[in-house]
């Protein structure tokens, strides 16, 4: 058995209390990009959402993963 991949991420706590758990929005970029892309989308979604954006685990380019 391999050993866990970790990898980097960002994530955001809900912003708005609701009613049980918090939703989990799991948010994957394209190949060339990085976890910060799509998080800067995160205080337009739902608030009540808890928001992670993951960077993928192979360096593509210069800034960029895959």
């Amino acid at each position: 058995m391999s050993p866990p991949l970790p990898l980097a991420y960002r994530f955001q706590p809900p912003r708005q209390a609701g009613l049980g758990s918090a939703p989990v929005l799991v948010m994957l970029h394209g190949i060339g990009s990085h976890e910060g892309d799509l998080f800067q989308l995160a205080p337009y979604l739902d608030p009540r959402f808890a928001v992670i954006s993951l960077r993928a685990p192979i360096a593509w380019g210069v800034g960029g993963f895959a």
